[in-house]
């Protein structure tokens, strides 16, 4: 069916082009236009009313193909059932179809080989980028692709942009939060992925910041698993033992959320007892009892730094700041 259309529109357009030729030398008294003119009107209004009248719908994809463009954009994440990483992902797409482009997603979750597949994808033109938030696999060399790649909160090597928040204002802000809150001990959650991300940043200045004010610092974690909303209730009884003699915490809104819930299972009074300070500033933190003390990364800013940036680099434009810092604010609630 969609063969016997385009046979159509092309039969029509043939037609109207061999009309042009054959008005060609000619002049229209009526209007004193051209023969060209006069010919290029008829031309297009056969064409439009046989595309109208067929309903036909060019592909998309060979024009972009035509064009050297695939016109998609590929989003690499860890996780998807992170809030954070949903937000990301959220406010790229709205940024992508904004600029005219759609979206590829790649949750890694735990296995890391899926951006090697998303990256020979981009090496074989099937996507004209990738903004990635995940770990790349030490296999992937990704100056030697010589593709446009955007990391976000992950620095790989020269040569490839990134867009990360000001994390060490952020560690600042946790820990004058809580200092000014009198905590004299306290500690803070770090996983293995955030230990290899500029996410580490905001530990050691938080860590910095405390020791200066001679406040006792414990990192607690350094392994994958850390108190999530799916596994805190499970490996909660591995950091219990920590939090005694403790009066202050800092980790990120998602596991200090589920932290303060067995805190309180366990009878210790928010703030009263121990401090609480988050960081990302999700929206559900607003919903917590009490509502979280957090340290905000601005979303929608990451997303569209991140996408104008892969969209210099398609189009072949210099990128003038290899790395990008997005400020971060303090939103004061009742956990501290």
């Amino acid at each position: 069916m969609r063969k016997r259309t385009i046979a159509r529109v092309l039969a029509v357009a043939l037609g109207a082009a061999l009309a042009l030729g054959a008005l060609a030398g000619c002049q229209s008294p009526a209007t004193g236009a051209t023969d060209q003119q006069q010919a290029n009107r008829t031309y297009m209004t056969k064409v439009n009313q046989a595309v109208e009248e067929l309903n036909y719908k060019p592909n998309e994809l060979a024009q972009n193909l035509f064009h050297n463009k695939s016109g998609f954009i590929g989003i690499v994440v860890t996780n998807l059932s992170h809030p954070f990483m949903t937000s990301l992902v959220k406010h790229v797409e709205n940024n992508l179809y904004t600029n005219g482009y759609k979206c590829m997603l790649c949750e890694v979750g735990d296995n890391p080989n899926r951006i090697e597949e998303f990256v020979e994808m981009l090496q074989r033109n099937v996507m004209d980028g990738i903004i990635c938030c995940a770990d790349i696999p030490s296999s992937i060399s990704l100056a030697e692709i010589h593709r446009p790649i955007v990391m976000v909160d992950r620095y790989v090597t020269e040569g490839i942009p990134c867009i990360h928040s000001d994390h060490k204002r952020g560690g600042e802000l946790a820990a004058q939060a809580l200092l000014s809150a009198g905590c004299k001990s306290v500690v803070y959650f770090v996983s293995s992925a955030t230990e290899r991300g500029y996410s580490m940043d905001r530990y050691r200045r938080f860590a910095e910041v405390c020791k200066q004010h001679k406040c006792k610092v414990t990192a607690i974690g350094g392994g994958s698993k850390i108190p999530n909303f799916q596994s805190g209730p499970t490996i909660w009884k591995k950091y219990i033992s920590h939090f005694d003699g403790i009066d202050g915490l800092f980790t990120a809104d998602v596991t200090a959320a589920v932290c303060m819930k067995m805190l309180q299972k366990k009878g210790i009074k928010i703030p009263k007892k121990l401090k609480v300070v988050g960081y990302d500033g999700l929206d559900f933190t607003r919903f917590l009892t009490p509502e979280l003390t957090t340290v905000c990364q601005n979303v929608p800013e990451i997303a569209k730094r991140s996408v104008d940036t892969i969209i210099r680099m398609i189009d072949g434009k210099k990128i003038e700041e290899m790395e990008q810092i997005v400020d971060v604010t303090f939103r004061k609630g009742e956990s501290t």
